[in-house]
């Protein structure tokens, strides 16, 4: 049992990159500076709609992504990225 209003984290581990935190909603030790310093842009900047845009991305790939890839996205997201990118344009 768990204390008082505090409630269990049942998540999976393919749950990890599955949820509504989207791709910048945790914090991430090990993120790269990229992903840091797109995670901090203040809405509106260059690096806000970088961030929307992404999120926006994600919500086309999430239904695809292994439960590793918010994480990975935080730590190499270039790669990831091209990953994200490429599986929506070929579904089209």
């Amino acid at each position: 049992m768990h204390s008082l209003g505090a409630a269990a984290d049942t998540r999976t581990p393919s749950d990890l990159g599955r949820d509504a935190d989207g791709l910048f909603g945790r914090d991430y030790p090990d993120a790269s500076t990229a992903y840091r310093n797109i995670k901090a842009a203040p809405e509106g900047s260059t690096g806000g709609l970088i961030r929307n845009g992404l999120e926006e991305l994600w919500k086309r790939y999430e239904p695809y992504a292994d439960g590793a890839f918010a994480h990975e996205f935080a730590v190499h997201p270039d790669h990831r990225f091209w990953e994200m990118y490429l599986t929506i344009v070929n579904q089209h």
